[in-house]
């Protein structure tokens, strides 16, 4: 399904199915693995959905992943990195599709395939998208990109749309999660981080013997 075509489903979906009162769905997004992102690499994301009381029933819902600076600047704005497969999507479906005119964009359209789901007031793992870091050549109608440039993250939702069994509108929402991208220690930074190491075990020897 190309991104063409998504927005005009969507927008015909919402056209016939005008607001109703229900419980918000409530979007989350967390990295598998604590702590920064070594420059180069990759990182999984967990995406999360729930209700605010209790079980919501849904058909459809979709929605953009987008990565920014604090201050709103796209990660791949000049600064790099882009999210990539394999993304999993757990409920079936149309699944995530990675945007080529902003490769900070993974775009998400799920279904329950037939049958309806329902989210509890806990969180309920949705899916997955995995974000690389690292330069990218030319291939495939995707453009070349440098490697992410190291700082402070924000990976956010927009344009959430979430529709009832009977394809009427549930107000949705998302929450961002923030991260950090670091730069891959120099070579002489890691040796002198080595003799330090050595020396603090030789100090910590020798204070022991005394």
């Amino acid at each position: 399904m190309t991104s063409v075509f998504r927005f005009v489903f969507l927008v015909a979906l919402l056209a016939s199915a005008p607001l109703r009162s229900h419980a918000d769905i409530l979007l989350s997004v967390a990295p598998v693995n604590s702590g920064p992102i070594v420059q180069g690499s990759t990182a999984v994301f967990e995406v999360f959905a729930r209700s605010t009381t209790g079980n919501q029933p849904f058909s459809l819902f979709a929605f953009d992943l987008i990565v920014t600076t604090p201050a709103g600047v796209a990660l791949t704005d000049s600064r790099g990195g882009h999210f990539t497969s394999p993304a999993t999507n757990l409920l079936g479906g149309f699944g995530w599709q990675f945007s080529q005119t902003n490769p900070a964009i993974a775009l998400f359209d799920g279904q329950s395939s037939g049958s309806i789901s329902s989210f509890g007031d806990t969180n309920t793992k949705i899916g997955t998208v995995t974000l690389a870091t690292a330069a990218r050549t030319a291939a495939g109608g995707f453009p070349a990109l440098p490697a992410a440039t190291p700082g402070n993250y924000l990976m956010d939702f927009r344009n959430v749309t979430t529709l009832t069994s009977g394809f009427q509108g549930i107000p949705g929402s998302g929450s961002p999660t923030s991260f950090t991208i670091t730069a891959v220690p120099e070579p002489s930074s890691m040796a002198l981080l080595c003799v330090a190491g050595v020396a603090a075990w030789v100090y910590r020897r020798r204070a022991r013997k005394k």
